[in-house]
């Protein structure tokens, strides 16, 4: 007997007076087979199957295909939650501010390996040349990010992209700090400084990225100065801050800024070290290692700024309509 010749079934759910399913002769003409099946009724008349104490006949159990999906990129995931469904409450524009920190982090780091491996690979003896001659195995940050093309277009575009975020998470910062207390009575005096200090560390990035040392030294080199002046004093005070506002802050987020500030502060003077020893001795190999120490006051930075996924976790970005009696 066959799996579809009535009670001889052991899955079979009623007796074969009740009903009897019988194979139809084509193999493709219904729903219970990976074509076709026929229901046929034999003894009991359509009634019993309007019963709703009546159980219906299954189709024998099969094995469930799955479809296997591909993970989605993260990046892409996160930009997706602008796509989610708005409120009918006016609302344009919804993003969560972690899809907007994925975009203000993601171009800048992809722009800055993108030249390094760039200058490596396809201008390797010219971004590693050094003015007294000796052996380097590295390119300095602004021999790779301007020194030849596409490395500076891409570094340029890459920059441009994420200002804007930039200057919002400041704004982000500004409005954060306010809004929590402290006894300091010049808390809000460093709140204000801080956010002037963010700003300043965004422009001179810009200046600096646009204006490479091959097309203006002096511009460059002013600019440079002011960024890394700038982005020191924001990360400290940025701690200071939080400090004053412990109970209000997020502690992993507050033991990670410490220690990137520690790691930057830290790697830039010995950068700054390393740089005036081989400019008086010129011996091989120094300016490779203030290459690696220049990287990596450059990723302790965009680290530092990466803090904010846990102070906004939770926020989002919103494009609405102001209520009828506020508009103007």
């Amino acid at each position: 007997m066959g799996p579809w010749s009535g009670s001889a079934s052991p899955w079979w759910p009623w007796s074969q007076s009740a009903v009897r399913l019988l194979p139809s002769s084509s193999a493709s003409s219904g729903r219970c087979s990976s074509t076709s099946r026929r229901l046929r009724l034999h003894t009991v008349g359509s009634q019993l199957w309007k019963s709703p104490h009546f159980p219906r006949p299954r189709c024998p159990s099969r094995p469930r295909v799955v479809p296997l999906t591909l993970p989605r990129h993260r990046f892409l995931q996160m930009l997706s939650a602008a796509c989610q469904p708005l409120d009918p409450d006016g609302t344009v524009f919804r993003l969560r501010f972690t899809a907007m920190l994925w975009w203000a982090i993601t171009f800048p780091v992809f722009g800055f390996f993108f030249c390094i491996v760039w200058s490596l690979v396809f201008h390797f003896e010219y971004t590693v040349a050094t003015d007294c001659g000796v052996p380097n195995y590295l390119p300095s940050v602004s021999s790779a990010i301007g020194g030849e093309v596409p490395q500076r277009y891409v570094w340029r575009f890459c920059i441009g992209l994420h200002s804007a975020p930039r200057f919002l998470v400041a704004f982000a910062y500004w409005n954060h700090y306010l809004s929590c207390t402290s006894p300091c009575p010049s808390y809000q005096l460093l709140c204000r400084l801080n956010f002037s200090l963010n700003v300043i560390e965004n422009l001179a990035l810009l200046v600096l990225t646009y204006v490479s040392s091959s097309e203006d030294f002096t511009i460059h080199e002013n600019a440079f100065i002011v960024f890394i002046a700038a982005s020191l004093s924001h990360m400290l005070l940025t701690c200071v801050i939080w400090r004053l506002t412990k109970k209000h802050t997020d502690h992993k987020s507050y033991n990670w800024k410490q220690r990137l500030f520690i790691i930057n502060f830290i790697s830039f003077f010995t950068a700054l070290a390393v740089y005036f020893r081989h400019n008086m001795y010129c011996e091989a190999g120094v300016y490779t290692i203030f290459a690696i120490l220049e990287y990596t006051v450059v990723l302790t930075n965009m680290a530092f700024h990466m803090t904010a996924w846990w102070d906004f976790g939770n926020k989002e970005l919103l494009i609405t309509s102001q209520p009828e009696e506020k508009r103007f």
